[in-house]
């Protein structure tokens, strides 16, 4: 976790771990996300992934030095030389053991679950998911004396498995992610105006706008718009839905009273599983009040519901 000094140094500058979602390439973070965190925002503290990655880091960022014999350094936060909005702090520094006090490459280490694994490709390539090549050149844009960042990997999964990725200067690419930044900083952090949402902003939505107050407003053109498209969507997901269900009773009817298969496409169960308890039920033959339940049942939230006119 960041203390409180460095996410000060941070305020207002597009940091390496926020160059990603600030361009829509961090699966994990949303422009929105990314916007929040460099206005000082963000009230995110961590998750699962963000401790395992916490936890791994050292041992992740090791391999470089072992397997390349070299010497693993803290690489001290940087703010661009030229340009105020731009900031970074790479994971780790590495240098000869001849000259250890020379850095001669940068690391940006990550831990991949196996269902992100396959965003890596041959190692001792370039070949890295697209968030971690943003943020290895957006390293290399503010270390100007190396030319190559490492990108140490462990791969989690039945076994873990440490991967080795180089990514090497690329001038044309790193002056045209400067370019789409900027642009960024400017229609975002300067206006302070939040990004267009994505699929994956509900809960912020959700949090900007707790209740409704304002009453009823106003048909518009883009209201109308988006209308049309969740109609669509949801006609699609129903269709999708029926394609679904279908299959898993087609699967059903050929498995007849066997439990299951394996096969190379992976298995297939259909077995009595345990039933979930009735909570709710419980409580009452036990004697507990409504009053008591509703004091143990979260509150409920806004819900967007859309009931179309039928087309004639």
């Amino acid at each position: 976790m960041l203390t409180q000094e460095q996410l000060a140094a941070r305020k207002g500058k597009i940091t390496s771990s926020v160059a990603a979602g600030a361009l829509g390439l961090n699966p994990r973070m949303t422009p929105i996300q990314a916007w929040e965190n460099v206005l000082g925002l963000s009230t995110f503290g961590g998750n699962k992934a963000t401790d395992r990655g916490n936890r791994l880091e050292d041992i992740t960022l090791d391999y470089p030095a072992d397997e390349l014999d070299l010497v693993r350094l803290k690489a001290p936060f940087r703010a661009h030389p030229t340009i105020p909005w731009m900031a970074d702090s790479a994971d780790a520094a590495y240098a000869t053991r001849a000259e250890p006090d020379r850095i001669i490459a940068i690391g940006e280490g990550k831990t991949a679950a196996m269902g992100v694994a396959s965003d890596y490709g041959e190692e001792g390539t370039d070949e890295v998911s697209a968030g971690a090549l943003v943020q290895a050149h957006h390293h290399l844009i503010h270390w100007p004396e190396v030319d190559t960042c490492y990108v140490p990997v462990l791969v989690g999964g039945y076994a873990f498995e440490f991967r080795l990725y180089e990514v090497r200067r690329d001038e044309a690419f790193e002056g045209a992610m400067v370019e789409e930044l900027a642009k960024w900083h400017r229609d975002y952090v300067v206006t302070e105006r939040p990004p267009p949402v994505t699929a994956d902003d509900g809960e912020w939505l959700k949090k900007r706008y707790p209740a409704a107050t304002d009453g009823m407003m106003a048909d518009t053109p883009e209201i109308a718009e988006w209308v049309e498209k969740k109609i669509e969507a949801a006609a699609r997901m129903k269709a999708a839905e029926a394609d679904e269900e279908l299959a898993k009773n087609k699967l059903r009817e050929l498995l007849g009273e066997h439990e299951g298969v394996k096969a190379s496409w992976g298995t297939l169960w259909n077995k009595v599983e345990a039933g979930k308890p009735a909570w709710k039920r419980i409580a009452e033959e036990l004697g507990a009040t409504p009053a008591l339940i509703a004091q143990h049942t979260s509150e409920g939230h806004r819900v967007l519901r859309l009931y179309p006119t039928k087309k004639k």
